[in-house]
């Protein structure tokens, strides 16, 4: 016996996904992040928290050289000038 099969639209997969419980929706993200990014959320995590520690202990070593918010965005402002005048 052959069922005819009609694929759903996006739009359909995310109604039906909607309904889903949310430990199952959080499963079907995980497993969709990894499918694009190659990296499970944790692992991304991890990555993230070392980062931050050596980022910490730069700074609290004197390695790292800090500069106000108001500097930084001043800067910015001034290239993105420039560069839309080019």
């Amino acid at each position: 016996m052959l069922v005819d099969y009609m694929p759903m639209t996006k739009e359909q997969v995310l109604a039906e996904v909607l309904q889903w419980s949310d430990s199952d929706r959080e499963e079907l993200l995980v497993a969709l992040d990894e499918s694009l990014h190659g990296e499970s959320s944790d692992e991304i995590s991890d990555a993230w928290k070392a980062e931050i520690v050596r980022r910490v202990e730069d700074i609290e070593a004197g390695r790292a050289t800090l500069y106000p918010a108001d500097q930084v965005f001043d800067e910015l402002r001034a290239e993105l000038r420039n560069a839309r005048n080019d």
